[in-house]
């Protein structure tokens, strides 16, 4: 992925950062994503679209399995 590169290139870039991080949610590696979020959050407490980005990402993750168990039903 190219946003990984440019991780690589600039790791205290949060913007850089922050498109890995959503780009990771996007394609289903929420681990990543989630540790990506962290990462900027841990270098900018105040970066918001970090902590929108986590709090969905976490809620999302919280709300799928139910929605799995109940269309099993």
């Amino acid at each position: 992925m190219a946003f990984e590169k440019a991780v690589e290139l600039a790791p205290q870039d949060t913007e850089i950062r922050f498109n890995l991080a959503t780009s990771c949610g996007f394609f289903g590696r929420e681990k990543d994503a989630e540790q990506h979020f962290q990462r900027i959050l841990d270098q900018n407490p105040g970066h918001a679209k970090a902590w929108l980005s986590l709090v969905r990402l976490k809620k999302q993750k919280a709300v799928i399995p139910r929605l799995e168990a109940a269309l099993e039903k």
